[in-house]
């Protein structure tokens, strides 16, 4: 992750749902630190929060993206969905976006209100306004 703002966000994020390991034993905090991708922290180290906080501070800026990936891919605690879904986006944005032929794109401008009508349906959510779509005829 090369951008600092984005880092500094992921990390942010990710400190909101690490304290969740407070809830384990000492014991249970280094597989638990492990199998997020964090370092472990010896368990005379202090109490359970300074430990889950050291882990998280250990953690390089370059390997969070691993660690956010393990927490979302983990059933062990729960963790709240815009929680999870900022870390998504997060992630999302760094990543490549997949290619989409241009044919693929022409289909669904020409289906595009029979495609969100789909959509509306499959992604019904209370107090939301119905979706809508603009886009550029212009380039690839």
């Amino acid at each position: 992750m090369v951008d600092k703002e984005e880092c500094s966000a992921l990390r942010a994020l990710v400190g909101e749902v690490v304290p969740l390991l407070e809830g384990l034993t000492h014991a249970r905090l280094n597989p638990a630190f492990e199998q997020l991708g964090m370092p472990p922290i010896p368990e005379d180290a202090g109490s359970k929060r300074v430990r889950v906080e050291e882990s998280l501070r250990q953690v390089p800026d370059a390997r969070l993206p691993h660690v956010a990936r393990c927490i979302l891919e983990q059933n062990s605690f729960y963790v709240n969905p815009s929680v999870r879904f900022a870390i998504e986006d997060l992630l999302w944005e760094q990543s490549d976006p997949p290619e989409i032929p241009k044919r693929a794109r022409r289909e669904l401008a020409q289906h595009q209100d029979r495609f969100l009508r789909l959509l509306d349906r499959f992604l019904c959510q209370k107090n939301r306004a119905p979706l809508s779509m603009t886009y550029s005829t212009g380039g690839g």
